[in-house]
């Protein structure tokens, strides 16, 4: 009696989560270590979607031991629950949804964790890495790319990177500043940086080491990149004005939920500027080299 009224509260509980409840089916006899139902929840067409933050998040058949869709493969779509499992092997346990799509060609069994309740609206991106305040351009160019890749960590930056520059009124970008700004905050003792055009830059870093708390609020977005930089360069005395019509590049670390674990994470919230004065032109062009 006990147990039933253990497993009564959890199917309850359950259906309060998804705002429907409606009948659950008793369990039956399975073989170890096979996974199967301790407890089923029926729901009615519940809207869900992919939270977009793990890309390694499946559709499994009912037993969990044949994956049956890549989540991240089946674009931006809603899917919808008929079921929420509480699903066991007999050594680890979890909740499940039993999901299809609207037309029912896609269906499986899918861990709740990688879900989000509601409809995902038409042309929402997914945001496989957890890119803070990223807009549908940025996720739209990161879509083809592995997260944690170069070409992922490059078009983060590239954002990152326009944040800054977009600061500096009247600015004049250049892959060259850029590439001055990169060798600086990665080795300041370069030895390139003392040869033409980047012996003429002028260099501004961070005022001080990002604390943990910067960067906590960096990679949730609570603190914008753009937001970080201007008050570091308020707080280091910087008169942007003054920079107008010069040459600009910058360079920062990437920053977004999939890198919390890595190498980087020490660096969330690193940057370099890297400027030129217009006098400088016929160097810049030169290193350039012939414009199309």
């Amino acid at each position: 009696m006990k147990t039933t009224k253990i497993l009564f509260k959890y199917l309850i509980t359950t259906g309060t989560l998804l705002g429907l409840t409606t009948f659950f089916n008793t369990p039956t006899t399975h073989a170890a270590g096979t996974y199967h139902a301790l407890a089923v929840k029926n729901v009615n067409q519940v809207p869900v979607h992919w939270s977009g933050e793990n890309v390694n998040a499946y559709l499994w058949n009912y037993h969990l031991n044949h994956k049956l869709h890549r989540i991240s493969t089946l674009g931006n779509i809603t899917l919808y629950a008929n079921k929420v499992l509480k699903m066991t092997n007999g050594k680890k346990t979890g909740i499940f949804y039993y999901v299809t799509n609207d037309k029912g060609t896609v269906k499986g069994y899918v861990w709740r964790g990688y879900m989000v309740k509601g409809e995902l609206e038409p042309g929402t991106m997914p945001n496989t890495g957890g890119i803070p305040n990223a807009d549908s351009d940025e996720l739209e160019n990161v879509e083809d790319h592995k997260v944690g890749s170069d070409g992922y960590n490059e078009e983060v930056t590239y954002y990152q990177d326009a944040s800054i520059s977009n600061q500096f009124k009247a600015g004049i970008g250049n892959n060259i500043m850029h590439i001055g700004a990169q060798l600086h905050r990665t080795d300041p003792t370069n030895a390139e940086l003392n040869t033409a055009p980047y012996s003429h830059f002028k260099f501004i870093s961070n005022s001080a080491k990002p604390t943990a708390e910067q960067r906590a609020e960096l990679v949730t977005g609570k603190l914008s990149f753009y937001q970080f930089v201007k008050a570091d360069l308020e707080k280091q005395g910087i008169n942007l004005d003054q920079y107008q019509h010069w040459y600009i590049g910058a360079d920062s670390t990437p920053i977004y939920k999939a890198a919390s674990k890595t190498k980087y994470y020490p660096k969330f919230g690193d940057y370099t500027i890297a400027l030129l004065p217009p006098q400088y032109k016929s160097e810049m062009e030169k290193a350039s080299g012939p414009q199309n």
